[in-house]
C-alpha cells in the first residue's frame, strides 16, 4: 500500500520515512488478539495471568498471578505466545507495552490488552519497538476516549500505519536497538 493511501493526517506522525520504506494499516501485518479462552475451558485449567499493572515499559510483565480457570478474574481472556506485543487499550499514556520474549507456561493477558502477533513481514522485536515509540503511544492515545479512564478498542489500535522496511532491515534495526535499549 503507498503512502498515499492514507490521509496526510495519519501519517504526520511517522515522520519522513527512508526510501524503500511500507506504510500499511498495521492489521496487514498482525493478526490481533488471535486466541482467547471460551467460556468451555476446563475450570481447573492452570494459567500465569498478566493484568496491565503487571506491564512496564523497560521492564516487561514484572509480575503475574497464577490461577485456575474458573477462579481467574473475568477480563483474563487473552492467551499469549512468544514474540507477541502486548499493547494497554487502557491509559496506554502510562505505556504498558511489552514484546513477550519468553512467556511462563499458559500466559494469559487481560481484555484490557490488545495481543499484536506478527506476520512472517514484521520481525517481532521490531514490532515491540514501534509499539513502544513515542509517535505510536501518541496515536493511541489521540483516538483513546474517556477522560479518567481513557480507552481504545484493538480495531482501532490496528487500523493505525506502520513503516517498515525488509525484514532483514528489520531485524538490523532491532539489533542495534537491543544494544542500547533492550527489552527485558
Amino acid at each position: 500500500m503507498s503512502v498515499a493511501a492514507f490521509p496526510q493526517e495519519a501519517l504526520n506522525w511517522l515522520g519522513r520515512l527512508p526510501a524503500g520504506w511500507q506504510v500499511k494499516p498495521l492489521k496487514h501485518v498482525v493478526r490481533v488478539n488471535p486466541e482467547a479462552l471460551s467460556d468451555s475451558t476446563d475450570p481447573d485449567w492452570r494459567m500465569t495471568y498478566a493484568d496491565i499493572s503487571s506491564v512496564s515499559l523497560g521492564q516487561g510483565i514484572v509480575d503475574t498471578e497464577e490461577f485456575s480457570f474458573e477462579d481467574a478474574p473475568s477480563r483474563a481472556r487473552r492467551l499469549v505466545r512468544p514474540g507477541d506485543t502486548l499493547v494497554s487499550t487502557v491509559r496506554t499514556y502510562l505505556r504498558a507495552i511489552t514484546v513477550v520474549r519468553e512467556p511462563p507456561e499458559n500466559l494469559v493477558a487481560s481484555t484490557g490488552f490488545a495481543v499484536l502477533r506478527p506476520s512472517s513481514t514484521i520481525d517481532a522485536n521490531f514490532l515491540g519497538y514501534f509499539a513502544t515509540s513515542d509517535a505510536f503511544v501518541n496515536a493511541v492515545v489521540a483516538q483513546s476516549v474517556g477522560v479518567s479512564y481513557p480507552a481504545t478498542n484493538a480495531s482501532d489500535i490496528v487500523r493505525l500505519p506502520i513503516a517498515f522496511p525488509r525484514i532483514e532491515q528489520q531485524q538490523k534495526i532491532a539489533t542495534f536497538l537491543d544494544r542500547n535499549v533492550p527489552f527485558p
